[in-house]
């Protein structure tokens, strides 16, 4: 490690003379060479003499603006994009679009293995809000929620670890998510509203009940249309009560949420075949979701959120000591904000990717098409780093099926990808010079505080 390295991690930071200054003079009172000779007692007391520095306190107080100040960039340029060429109404400022939606990402983390469980909740409701119909890219709900129970008429479910089985979780926010659905239009084009939009949601469920129900009665010709509508509303109010007005399991079909169901369900947040059908129902159903044209995936799920503190740490930690990925890169950290767009399929993404790449305005600076060449872990879509009004952006643009499985891969996901990254760290870097920076971050604990 070099002073100049560290000069230049922080480059891309706003006020980064402050940042580079704050750690070089960090690492110039406490030398790498000096700091590797450290026992863990007299690492320590380094380590609090650090937290009481005036100009890390500094450090941590600017760094938390900035990535705070992230966030209202990131929804911009969220919108600029959608704006501009997806059609999408801009309504910065104002009462937001009727097409859209927003929502807080929110993981919860097992305290036992770091598993993660992603949720989208509304705004207005906090991270208590973790139910089956919010939860991301669901694979075992039976494992997730093992306890469901009424109570004061509502339905209390209880998070439970895929992988460990432990039920105690840390909850943090780590992003926002912008949802823009095509608005329902009447035969002649017009926007339907009100409870002409309800009835046209209400035809589109009838519409796949009543596919799924034919296709069923080919094989069991006693099964009845009423009868397989009932084991589907059935089934999907074990997780997503409010298919059934005032979540009563006896009450009427609310076709509203009902659609909302089979949109998740075509998304694939869920898995059909995660519900109490027989497998010939669960099949053809999953099948008629699938090649419905009026129940549509989203015209754009966009994701954003600036860089965790962790992730500062981790990809700061590898530029200085260059330290390669199993691809044999070097990954700089070359930016504090991501946006990810979600898109319908993979030529909607070149499409858009294409246009983005002839904007005047948007600076491409470095691109990796993954759809054609994808990584050793099978992961697909194209990452960009795109500079906007003098911001440098970490872009990502995915599919719908291409954001799943980098979600739920066991070689792509978040926290597989993370602890491979740790793997790659631990032994190229020593534990005192990362424990050193990370206080400076001001980062309280970390997989990389161990040896």
């Amino acid at each position: 490690m070099n002073l100049e390295s560290l000069i230049g991690l922080v480059k891309i930071f706003p006020n980064s003379k402050l940042y580079s200054d704050v750690l070089v003079n960090v690492f110039r009172d406490y030398p790498e060479y000096a700091l590797v000779g450290l026992d863990e007692h007299e690492l320590g007391e380094v380590l609090t003499s650090i937290k009481g520095r005036d100009d890390a306190i500094d450090f941590q107080s600017h760094l938390t603006i900035d990535l705070a100040a992230g966030s209202g960039n990131l929804k911009k340029l969220a919108y600029y994009v959608a704006d501009k060429y997806l059609s999408v109404k801009k309504t910065i400022g104002k009462k937001i679009d009727e097409r859209t939606d927003y929502y807080n990402d929110w993981t919860a983390t097992c305290v036992g293995c770091n598993e993660e469980v992603n949720a989208l909740i509304n705004q207005s409701d906090k991270s208590d809000a973790f139910t089956p119909e919010r939860v991301l890219y669901a694979e075992r709900m039976d494992y997730i929620f093992p306890s469901i129970q009424a109570e004061d008429g509502k339905t209390q479910f209880q998070l439970k670890c895929v992988n460990c089985g432990n039920s105690n979780f840390d909850f943090y926010q780590y992003g926002e998510t912008i949802i823009f659905r095509e608005r329902i239009k009447s035969e002649d084009g017009r926007i339907i509203e009100g409870e002409l939009k309800e009835q046209r949601r209400k035809a589109i469920v009838n519409e796949i009940f009543a596919s799924t129900s034919a296709q069923v009665r080919r094989t069991i010709p006693s099964r009845t249309y009423t009868i397989t509508e009932s084991k589907i509303v059935e089934a999907l109010f074990k997780y997503y009560r409010g298919v059934r007005e005032g979540e009563n399991p006896n009450g009427p079909i609310d076709y509203g949420e009902a659609y909302r169901a089979l949109e998740w369900l075509k998304r694939q947040n869920a898995l059909v075949k995660e519900f109490d059908l027989d497998d010939l129902t669960a099949k053809i159903l999953e099948e008629e979701i699938g090649k419905s044209e009026t129940l549509k995936l989203p015209t754009a799920v966009i994701k954003m959120r600036p860089k965790s503190l962790e992730s500062i740490f981790r990809k700061g930690i590898r530029s200085v000591y260059q330290i390669q990925t199993y691809e044999g890169e070097i990954i700089d950290l070359q930016d504090l904000y991501g946006i990810r767009f979600v898109l319908p399929s993979e030529e909607a993404c070149r499409t858009l990717f294409g246009k983005m790449q002839k904007d005047s305005e948007m600076e491409v600076i470095n691109f990796k098409d993954f759809f054609s060449n994808p990584k050793h872990n099978g992961y697909e879509g194209i990452n960009a780093h795109i500079r906007w009004k003098g911001i440098l952006y970490s872009f990502q643009l995915r599919t719908h099926s291409s954001d799943r499985l980098a979600e739920t891969d066991p070689r792509q996901k978040h926290s597989v990808v993370v602890n491979e990254q740790i793997e790659l760290i631990k032994p190229n870097s020593p534990i005192q010079v990362r424990r050193v920076f990370g206080t400076i971050l001001g980062l309280q604990k970390s997989p990389l505080y161990s040896s």
